[in-house]
Order: C-alpha cells, then structure tokens, then sequence
C-alpha cells in the first residue's frame, strides 16, 4: 500500500511511466510504482502520448510507495473523473509491463497483465494493429473508461518483441523520504523558531549565571587583581578612613546606612524619608589596601534594625493606627570582613559589588532563573521538532 499521498498538477511527461508534477512552488519527479513502459521505438511513443493525453495538465492525487535517486518518487497516480490509475491502465493496454521484481506484491499489475496477455494487446499482440487501435483511442479525449481490446486470432508471424525491463533502482524505503504530506512539502519553520529560542534562552542563562558562577568561586588576593580586566572576588577587612555615618532612628553608626521611615496615614504607610549614607573605607587582605571609590560601590548588607513608633522591633505589627511610624535601617558597620566582587581598575566604571555575609545567597535568584531559560530552551526545541513531524505526516 501506498505510504503517503499528495494533490498536484501534471507539467510534464519524460516518458510514458515517467512525469512531472507541480505541488504549490517546487516540482516532484514521480516515477509509476511496479510499471515499466518501453523505452525505445514507436509502442514507447505510444506510451507516451497515452499518458500525456490522460494526465498533462490536470490535478492527480499520487499515493507515494518510496523514493530512488536523484529526487524521484515511485508511486500511484490516480486522476479524475473516475479515479483512474494510469498504471494499471498502461499495463491493461499492453504499454506497459509488470515490474514484478520490484514490486512482487502488486496483484492489481499482474491481473492488468493477465488480461492484456489474453486479448494480445500492445506489446503482447500485432504491434502494427495495436498501434493504430490505441492512437485510435488516444485521440478521443472524452473515453475515460477506457474499452477492454478486442481479442484476435493470433497471426501466423508473430511480431511480439520481448521486451526486458529496463533497470530501475529499487526504492530504498517504504516511507517517503521527502516527508510529503497532504500535497505539502515538510513545513520546517517551527524547527527553525525553536532552534532560535533555544538559542537565545542558552544564551541569558549564560548571562545570568554568569556573575553567580564567578560569586561562588574562591577569592583572590588584592595583588593578583591589580589592573586586572577580569572581574575577580577578594575578601578582606575593611577600616572607615572617615567618622561613621550614624542612622537617625537607633543612632546606628556604621561605614554603610540605607534608612527609610514610613508613615501610616488613610488606610496606607507613606515613604517620608528614604536616604542612603556611606563612608570612605579601605579593604585590606593582609597582601595589600585598596581604597575603595564610594562612586563605583554597590552596597549589598545583611544587618536590618527595625523601629516602630522609635522602638527596636524584630517584625512589623500586625495592626497598625494612624500617625504610626516604621523605620528600617540596613546597615554595615566598620571593621569587619567583606567580600569585594568587580573589576578591580580605577578606569573602568563597572559598579564594584561590596557584600557582608556569604555572599552566596546572592546567586540562588540568578541560578534559578538560568535553570528556568535551559528548561525553556529544551522546551523551545522539543516543540519545533514535534511541529515539524507533525506536519511532514511522521509519527512524533
């Protein structure tokens, strides 16, 4: 049975089991499955004008066997009105011969066979009466159903040529190879978009990740980092180079203060004071001092004190009344170890990244949203190539 089928239009015939067929913009070869026509003399002509005459120009439905070489596909063509099959016919008519070598399992051939061998017909019968009878029938266009030849007596001479198939490949696979489905070719876009997405999700997980990769690593001394373009991570005790900055709620001295003070007023807490105060400091390693420029510092503290009505608190109130005030305090204080993370050049404008604490907690987002873009970019790809099946008619 045939594997697959597609609608085109016939453009052109190279011989009579041999033609062209148009789907939308390309053209297909389509070789006639289990059939072989004479290749040379008149009864080839003949052949050729037969299948020219049923099929050029006109819409067949062609039921794909498998496919050879060079692009040609071996299959069943079928034409209207009627739903004709031009091979079983050119065998029935005698212009064409069972390739039962190629195609042993074709019972409808060798019965069209069978019944051109009974009447003497084309090649089995008087080749100079079967080509006048046969361009008889070519040349009325309105005989679809095409008249079973008449049988006659065999003549004293017999003229009948025996006539060897000429080679044809075997076709290397029951499945269509081109992947031609319902009169399309395979449609490859979805593919191409997935391959695309996965690409450029691949690509932000690189980017997002990138920094908490390099956070995770080990610090390095101050003296390896000197004009160094490479964003490298140094830990090292810091020391104020100038009197500490001290928080208003708390009076909480410290080296780093980001205070913000809320009001509560008409059923909401209104922001009244939002300021961030910081103070010159110098990093030591024990190999070396680096004076950090505040201009390039990205503060990323771990302490928080919390005041509600100017009383320390650990969490919030869960009832609040109005001309209640909250203020929190995130602060780092002097004297301490911190890990310093950024390119360590004074030319460069890169921020540098000041972090107390294990500053690994700082890459459990960006590891998290990285492992979310490789889902999505296998994602992206499983669901182009199912779409690209899907409509070259495969099994997903």
């Amino acid at each position: 049975m045939a594997q697959d089928a597609f609608h085109g239009t016939v453009i052109e015939i190279e011989r009579g089991d041999q033609l062209s067929v148009k789907l939308d913009s390309w053209t297909l070869k389509v070789r006639l499955h289990g059939t072989v026509c004479p290749t040379s003399g008149e009864l080839a002509d003949v052949a050729m004008e037969w299948t020219k005459a049923r099929v050029l120009g006109k819409q067949v439905n062609v039921g794909v066997r498998g496919t050879a070489a060079k692009g040609v596909v071996y299959g069943d063509l079928t034409y209207l009105p009627g739903e004709h099959n031009i091979s079983i016919e050119l065998v029935e008519q005698g212009l064409a011969t069972w390739a039962r070598q190629y195609a042993p399992n074709r019972r409808d051939l060798e019965a069209a066979e069978k019944r051109a061998r009974d009447a003497r017909a084309g090649v089995w019968g008087n080749l100079e009466l079967e080509k006048i009878r046969l361009r008889q029938v070519i040349g009325n266009p309105k005989s679809m159903s095409l008249p079973p030849p008449s049988a006659s007596p065999k003549p004293k001479t017999s003229l009948t040529p025996k006539i060897s198939p000429s080679p044809v490949p075997a076709p290397t696979s029951e499945k269509n190879l081109l992947n031609i489905s319902q009169g399309r070719p395979t449609v490859l876009w979805p593919l191409a978009v997935g391959i695309l997405l996965a690409v450029g999700c691949l690509t932000g997980a690189e980017w997002v990740s990138r920094d908490a990769r390099r956070l995770r690593q080990r610090p390095v001394l101050l003296a390896d980092a000197t004009n160094n373009l490479t964003p490298l991570k140094v830990r090292g005790l810091v020391r104020a180079q100038a009197e500490l900055a001290v928080s208003i709620a708390g009076r909480i001295p410290g080296l780093y203060l980001h205070e913000v003070t809320q009001i509560f007023r008409d059923g909401a807490w209104r922001t009244t004071y939002n300021e961030t105060d910081t103070t010159p400091f110098v990093l030591d390693d024990g190999t070396e001092q680096y004076l950090v420029p505040l201009d390039r510092v990205r503060f990323k503290p771990i302490r928080i004190a919390r005041f509600y009505n100017d009383i320390p608190v650990e969490k919030w109130h869960a009832r609040s009344y109005g001309g209640d005030i909250r203020t929190e305090v995130f602060f780092i204080p002097a004297d301490i170890t911190l890990t310093l993370y950024g390119v360590f050049v004074p030319s460069q404008t890169t921020p540098l990244l000041v972090v107390e604490g294990d500053e690994r907690r700082l890459t459990h987002l960006p590891v998290q949203i990285a492992l979310g873009l490789i889902v999505l970019a296998v994602t992206a790809l499983f669901l182009g190539g199912y779409f690209t099946l899907l409509s070259a008619g495969l099994p997903s």
